[in-house]
């Protein structure tokens, strides 16, 4: 039954067709049959060997037939195993003359087992092949998904830069203040012009500093409604020069969401 059961493992994907127990039945009756009837017990292991070496010639050739993978190589193999032992249980039987040569069956073991090693040297060698292939592949795709990030970073950069160019040569002063601190987080020209601070003095300051002090508690209250009711600031000022000088300005706001930062 083991070379049956071999057979299935590769070419039924470990199923057991029906023709199973056409040679299980006359092995297990050979073996039940045995301690009361030794004769009738050999007459049913013969049938079981004839019958077990004809399923494993149909399961070959079928698998021949249907082009599986390994049949070649897996069904000499099997053919080489159960030779012997079909020549012994008819020679022991007396319907052919008795093999000539002592322990015929080691010789079908060793076909057995030459045949699987060329199957999985081979298989070996082809999984190497399609691992291979897998690795340029990948490569492939990871210069592929390279090439595009840089594509979108320079794109991102240039970008950036146009925005950046807009910005420094707006008239109107700008300031990027963050809503929750209301820090300064960038300005333009233009702001600096109006102050008469550099940038690194405006950055991280806060804003309200810039106001003269009777005016900021009501910028306070109406920067902090923008904030939560996320509505537009439109208000006139005076603004406090780096000089101590005021000049009337008007606030127009926004928010924004950028870098995960919530922008005024």
């Amino acid at each position: 039954l083991t070379p049956v059961l071999f057979l299935y493992s590769f070419f039924y994907d470990g199923r057991i067709p029906w023709h199973f127990w056409l040679v299980a039945t006359p092995r297990i009756v050979a073996t039940v049959l045995y301690p009361i009837a030794p004769e009738a017990s050999d007459a049913w292991d013969l049938a079981a060997v004839l019958i077990g070496a004809s399923v494993v010639v149909g399961v070959v050739i079928a698998a021949l037939v249907r082009r599986k993978e390994g049949s070649v190589i897996v069904g000499a193999g099997i053919c080489s195993l159960i030779a012997p032992f079909v020549w012994d249980t008819l020679g022991e039987a007396g319907a052919i003359p008795a093999s000539p040569v002592p322990y015929l069956e080691y010789f079908g073991i060793a076909g057995l087992c030459l045949a699987m090693s060329v199957y999985l040297a081979r298989d070996y060698a082809r999984s190497g092949k399609r691992l291979l292939g897998l690795s340029r592949e990948l490569e492939a795709a990871n210069r592929t998904l390279e090439q595009k990030v840089e594509a979108r970073t320079a794109e991102l950069g240039a970008s950036e830069q146009k925005w950046r160019r807009l910005v420094e040569t707006a008239s109107d002063a700008i300031f990027l203040v963050g809503a929750d601190d209301l820090r300064i987080r960038d300005v333009n020209r233009a702001a600096e012009r109006l102050t008469g601070h550099a940038e690194e003095e405006l950055l991280g300051r806060e804003v309200v500093s810039l106001i003269p002090p009777e005016h900021a508690p009501a910028y306070l209250e109406l920067f902090r409604r923008h904030v939560q009711e996320r509505t537009a600031i439109q208000q006139d000022l005076s603004l406090v020069r780096a000089d101590g000088s005021r000049v009337p300005v008007e606030v127009r706001g926004s928010l924004v969401d950028l870098g995960g930062e919530r922008l005024v």
